[in-house]
């Protein structure tokens, strides 16, 4: 059951991941959005895909762990974000009326059904659920700086965007802010902000291959966030100047952080 429970939810992310990416126009009209899309729309919720993607390369990934704590760590990272972007989509919707008269049924229902596979897991290993609140671990090794740093960009950026999305826009973007940028960019925020919990309890994973999975999911997350704001920012005019220094320098740095703490991890793996 376990099994079948994790290859639908990769089967599921990977095809909302390749959709948000690729193919936003027609996320929006498939769900009746009532905005007429622009730059900062698409590369909003392209930035949203780039972060699942990374979330479920981890869970490929994990899920030829022999530690049960990595796939435990990234079921609480999935539910705390799913929990968050429901959240979210209920706020933008029943306040603001982001998604006109009709209710995002589709947000709803699948954002319901990562959140009760994420919860269903962790309640299969319940065993790996002290662990995970042993947190004292992960910051009392300084010996994986990498994975400390991780956490701690995702996690505050993530509230940044998750708390602030018009001042964040607002400095980056040529035009107004309407209701979809701002959920768009809360929903960016909600998601960085669960990822981060992996990183946060990496440290206590018993294998360094399992580490290195998370710089792997991570590095190929920022790298695609990254091609995508330098196509974003030679092909539209909705972002200003700023968006390089505060966004794409920020990417790099994230991309930069992430491919060290991939090599650093494999020299690990070979020492053990």
């Amino acid at each position: 059951m376990e099994s079948t429970l994790i290859s639908a939810e990769l089967a599921g992310g990977f095809v909302l991941s390749t959709a948000y990416l690729f193919f936003p126009q027609k996320v929006f009209d498939f769900q009746g959005v009532p905005h007429r899309a622009d730059g900062v729309h698409y590369h909003m919720t392209r930035s949203l895909g780039c972060v699942w993607l990374a979330s479920y390369l981890k869970l490929l990934l994990f899920r030829r762990s022999r530690d049960p704590l990595a796939l435990a760590s990234h079921s609480a990272s999935r539910l705390i974000a799913f929990l968050a972007l429901l959240l979210n989509v209920c706020y933008g919707n029943f306040t603001a009326r982001v998604f006109g008269d009709q209710p995002p049924l589709l947000d709803i229902a699948v954002y319901c059904f990562f959140i009760l596979g994420s919860a269903a897991h962790l309640l299969l290993g319940r065993s790996q659920v002290k662990g995970l609140l042993d947190l004292s671990k992960s910051f009392g090794d300084h010996g994986f700086l990498f994975l400390q740093v991780d956490f701690l960009a995702t996690f505050v950026f993530g509230l940044l965007w998750l708390a602030y999305p018009d001042w964040l826009l607002g400095f980056q973007t040529s035009g107004p802010e309407d209701e979809l940028h701002l959920h768009l960019t809360r929903a960016f925020g909600a998601m960085m902000v669960g990822d981060s919990f992996v990183s946060l309890t990496a440290l206590g994973f018993r294998s360094d291959k399992d580490k290195t999975s998370v710089f792997v999911g991570r590095t190929v997350g920022t790298l695609v966030l990254l091609l995508f704001m330098v196509y974003t920012q030679t092909t539209t005019s909705a972002w200003t100047k700023a968006h390089i220094w505060f966004g794409m320098v920020g990417a790099g740095l994230w991309t930069g952080n992430s491919v060290l703490g991939y090599f650093t991890s494999k020299e690990s793996e070979k020492e053990d």
